[in-house]
């Protein structure tokens, strides 16, 4: 996978995120869903709505990981910094990573948020097995999210249909 390094300020940060991932993503969601692991296929879905904004933020020069609060818009820093764990460390989650891309201008999140079906389908992981609940996951649940979440990523990445395709696995039969 290409790592593309971005110029930010004086230095550069690895971007660590790529579309290529999020393509790899889908297409592993899309095959566990095939072998009926719907648990499985549903948090790699999940996953990729984090990764979408995790995505966008280092293209601003932010590692939602590491978050360096110098790069914050001067106007956020204060808020950020209060977020600092015991470490000294800011890492921003799913919601927060769009909440943080809202601040800083981006409508990623008010698609994010606004988009009622996917905060639904969203909650079927939550409540699965795999997060804080015991309910299995159905086919159904999956592809309510796998469709909500395929919205998403291709209003900001219309080149991640094309990479979507080109991810799909080989299905080999064996006589």
């Amino acid at each position: 996978m290409n790592k593309l390094v971005h110029k930010i300020g004086v230095g550069e940060i690895p971007d660590k995120y790529s579309e290529e991932q999020l393509a790899d993503l889908f297409a592993n969601a899309a095959r566990r869903a095939k072998e009926g692991k719907f648990d499985d296929a549903v948090a790699r879905l999940y996953r990729a709505v984090e990764l979408l904004s995790q995505f966008f933020l280092a293209r601003k020069g932010i590692d939602a990981g590491d978050v360096n609060i110098e790069r914050l818009p001067v106007n956020l820093r204060e808020k950020y910094n209060r977020m600092k764990d015991t470490k000294g460390k800011v890492k921003i989650a799913q919601e927060r990573g769009y909440t943080l891309l809202e601040e800083m201008g981006e409508e990623l999140r008010q698609v994010f948020l606004n988009n009622k079906r996917l905060r639904n389908a969203l909650k079927s992981r939550n409540d699965s097995i795999l997060a804080h609940g015991l309910i299995p996951i159905s086919s159904d649940d999956y592809k309510r999210l796998a469709e909500e979440v395929t919205n998403l990523a291709f209003v900001f990445l219309p080149a991640l249909e094309k990479l979507k395709t080109e991810a799909k696995f080989a299905h080999l039969k064996l006589s």
